[in-house]
């Protein structure tokens, strides 16, 4: 009998963040992780990330560590970790962006609503930048790039996207904010690209 494939893959990429993976971890876990698998990439770190990891990979089921022998960046870790995935959906993140348990089922709750959402933590600096926006009651994510925002702005590293949608453009992801790139091609076709607010507007989508 083939095992049945988990619907849900939590995309973890980290480098150089073991101060920070106890937190994540711990939060991770303590969401909803029914038919999910968790995969972490980690980028050939130098700090103590390799001795915590290892000690965790046997505290989940479906735990899996992927370590790149060499440095790869943030784009080529994604793909690595996406094309070892066996989940219909691909929720990515980092340790950086201190996410909740709250946030990982916001994020797996609406993973169906949209072919890709980004998601936006409050923390980060472009917050306020968003949130002027969001007041406007803009609707379309298309509407961003007419509002003066960087190159960068719509990069983050959470976001969701169903397996199948990435596989057809990962050949066309050539940037490092490779969220953006996502965006912009997605959007010159009828895909439904949206983002989410986290932690302190939960379940928020413009798009």
């Amino acid at each position: 009998m083939n095992e049945a494939l988990p619907e849900f893959t939590f995309l973890w990429l980290n480098y150089n963040e073991g101060f920070q993976i106890y937190y994540t971890f711990n939060e991770l876990i303590k969401s909803d992780l029914s038919n999910s698998e968790i995969i972490i990439i980690d980028d050939n770190s130098v700090d103590d990330s390799e001795v915590i990891l290892n000690e965790l990979k046997n505290s989940y089921e479906n735990f899996r560590l992927i370590k790149n022998d060499v440095h790869m960046g943030y784009k080529n870790s994604v793909i690595k970790g996406i094309d070892n995935s066996k989940g219909k959906y691909i929720i990515s993140f980092t340790p950086g962006d201190f996410l909740t348990h709250d946030d990982f089922n916001i994020l797996k709750e609406h993973s169906k609503d949209r072919d890709f959402i980004i998601g936006l933590n409050p923390i980060e600096f472009i917050y306020e930048k968003y949130i002027d926006i969001l007041k406007r009651k803009i609707k379309s994510i298309k509407l961003f790039l007419n509002y003066g925002l960087k190159y960068s702005d719509l990069h983050s590293t959470v976001f969701v996207i169903r397996k199948d949608i990435f596989n057809k453009i990962k050949r066309d992801l050539h940037s490092e904010y490779i969220s953006y790139d996502i965006i912009n091609i997605l959007l010159k076709s009828n895909y439904k690209v949206g983002q989410i607010i986290l932690s302190s507007e939960k379940g928020v989508i413009i798009g």
